[in-house]
């Protein structure tokens, strides 16, 4: 295997070039000249600072992208031909302040990574935290962290954010669920007919049987809204209010059935379950897994507020139902 340095630098240079095509001026890595003005004439982004959390693998990234609320600088500071104008960090943030949330991509050099990745469950994962300070950002490199209206991709970029973040969880969970039934069950082959075999007994079969149909009941409910979803998406249509909450529950339902479905394997498993191997490290990461965000009891609890008739005019912006 070759170095670091030679396997990732072709990598990085496709990476650049295709940043190249998709900015204005061809300036993907040029975002400031020490003024703070663009020097395409695009307006800026001031990001006065922020801290954030969970940022998976950013110790291989080229480009960091981070949803963020900003203050929109007036395109009139500087237009292409005329001089930089020079104005501090202060003068410029206080152009115009829109307070919206926005994904920021930027370079990882004009960040400060804090290696507290230290954890349980899903450590390959590597989401460390990062922040900075101010930092200015082109508008032509953000975009509204909220947009159901991508300038690229298909049908499936039409969900936004969080939504497409929800596959990936949802798949994950049940990936996971499916994976330590499987273990459990080659564990169970390996002890069958040994001395005072738990496998062996009735209690166990049941135990199987019972997590077997939690699974795949909380599968079958994903994949039959993911299923209406999809069908939305083929007609041009963006996904009704009812599909933005349903995918939720969805998503919350297949995280905690795992959960009960790993605590079943780590009760029947003896000690496969301790010691390092398959099943420890899955219900590890099944641990760290379930903290997510997105199977919190609050956004549960938003999905009950509309499910129940409570706030019926209300629609998802992010991770809030908003009336």
């Amino acid at each position: 295997m070759g170095s670091p340095v030679r396997t990732l630098r072709p990598t990085a240079e496709r990476l650049k070039d295709r940043l190249r095509q998709y900015t204005q001026e061809g300036r993907a890595f040029d975002f400031q000249d020490g003024s703070g003005a663009s020097r395409s004439g695009a307006p800026l982004l001031s990001v006065l600072g922020f801290w954030l959390n969970f940022c998976g693998a950013p110790l291989s990234a080229l480009v960091l992208a981070s949803d963020q609320r900003t203050d929109l600088l007036d395109p009139s500071v500087q237009r292409p031909g005329e001089p930089i104008v020079e104005l501090s960090p202060r003068e410029l943030s206080q152009q115009s302040r829109t307070g919206e949330l926005r994904v920021l991509a930027l370079p990882k050099s004009q960040v400060e990574l804090v290696d507290n990745w230290d954890v349980l469950g899903l450590r390959a994962t590597h989401s460390i935290d990062y922040h900075c300070a101010d930092v200015f950002v082109p508008a032509t490199h953000t975009y509204l962290a909220t947009t159901t209206n991508p300038a690229n991709g298909g049908a499936i970029y039409r969900l936004g954010l969080v939504n497409m973040s929800a596959i990936g969880h949802t798949g994950w969970a049940l990936g996971v669920g499916r994976r330590l039934l499987d273990e459990l069950k080659l564990v169970a082959a390996a002890k069958s007919g040994t001395r005072n075999a738990a496998v062996d007994t009735a209690q166990f079969h049941a135990a199987y049987a019972t997590a077997e149909a939690k699974l795949r009941s909380a599968r079958a409910w994903a994949m039959e809204v993911w299923r209406g979803i999809e069908d939305t998406l083929d007609t041009g249509e963006l996904t009704s209010t009812e599909q933005d909450t349903l995918l939720r529950p969805a998503l919350n339902h297949a995280t905690w059935t795992v959960q009960d479905v790993g605590q079943t394997v780590h009760r029947w498993a003896g000690t496969a379950a301790i010691r390092r191997g398959p099943i420890d490290r899955f219900l590890r990461d099944l641990g760290t897994g379930t903290q997510h965000i997105t199977s919190s009891p609050t956004v549960l609890q938003n999905c009950g507020k509309w499910l129940s008739g409570e706030q019926p005019r209300a629609h998802w912006e992010f991770l809030d139902l908003t009336p």
